[in-house]
């Protein structure tokens, strides 16, 4: 459960997590939590797509590998 400001909605989608409003109201965080714990199977797919969007796009160990071959190709 992410607010919608800053890079927070390039990260946390439909496939991974839950964004609210910037501001949110009390209504708003409470639905966001319920809608995780009322759900397994919607929380269970979420915590798999945070899983593989990290795995994928925030790995720093394989971000800096990929970064440092992009750069050797250059030279």
């Amino acid at each position: 459960i992410a607010t919608n400001v800053g890079g927070n909605p390039e990260i946390v989608t439909q496939d991974c997590g839950i964004l609210i409003p910037a501001s949110p109201t009390t209504t708003d965080i409470g639905e966001a939590i319920l809608s995780l714990v009322s759900q397994n199977e919607h929380y269970l797919s979420l915590k798999t797509g945070a899983r593989n969007k990290w795995e994928t796009m925030f790995n720093a160990e394989k971000n800096f590998s990929r970064f440092i071959c992009d750069l050797d190709a250059l030279i």
